[in-house]
């Protein structure tokens, strides 16, 4: 194979060349090996360049013979959406940058367990997931994604949050709770400490989101 040079051209001299000829000599010309994969590179970055243009014109729907232009759209939808959809980007990387500073971790079997436990729960009502993601128009990843952050939400507010007889009793008392004998007795507790345990879990997640969206210093680069 034939390697493949490029001779760097000689810088031009404004001067009297006369009085630099003895230095000419001197000079030796410098060549420097162009890499053979080195012009699909340039295709490549060109090839994106161009791509990224082009979708911009392409549009997102055709009405009657009309086509409903990407950039209508997407500024369309930035206005309506735009800041819940950026509140929850938001609050998700709080989310994650306290839970690393809490060295907490979710794993991928905890998100299968939790699927799971949607997946029984949906059974019951005649539902599959797909049917349910379908609905809410969310995608399997980003519900898998949904259910990290909730995770992570107990995992960092659950532990050292107690409940005590005191508010068991109170929770009787507010809700007009007729206690049960026994095994109802038994499994009405179970439920109304996992209640009250749930509603102060949100409470402290509530202060802490509250208390952390003050303090963070986030400037937008788009208008919304």
């Amino acid at each position: 194979m034939h390697k493949r040079f490029v001779r760097r051209g000689m810088p031009k001299l404004s001067f009297d060349m006369s009085r630099v000829k003895p230095f000419i000599k001197k000079l030796e010309p410098v060549w420097v090996r162009v890499k053979p994969y080195t012009p699909f590179i340039l295709v490549a970055i060109a090839s994106f360049i161009i791509g990224f243009s082009f979708k911009k014109v392409i549009p997102v729907a055709i009405v009657n013979g009309d086509s409903i232009n990407r950039q209508e759209f997407t500024d369309l939808l930035v206005k309506r959406a735009g800041r819940i959809v950026m509140q929850e980007i938001i609050i998700n990387d709080l989310i994650s940058a306290e839970a690393k500073t809490r060295k907490v971790k979710v794993e991928g079997e905890e998100i299968e367990k939790q699927l799971d436990i949607v997946k029984r729960d949906l059974k019951e009502q005649n539902f599959t997931l797909e049917m349910y993601l379908a609905q809410q128009s969310v995608t399997q990843k980003d519900f898998e994604k949904q259910i990290k952050v909730q995770l992570l939400i107990k995992k960092m507010f659950e532990p050292g949050t107690k409940v005590s007889e005191k508010e068991i009793q109170q929770f009787y008392k507010d809700n007009g709770i007729v206690l049960g004998k026994s095994a109802v007795l038994r499994s009405q507790r179970v439920a109304i400490r996992q209640a009250i345990l749930q509603q102060k879990m949100r409470n402290a997640y509530s202060e802490w989101l509250t208390r952390k969206l003050q303090e963070a210093e986030v400037t937008h680069l788009i208008k919304l």
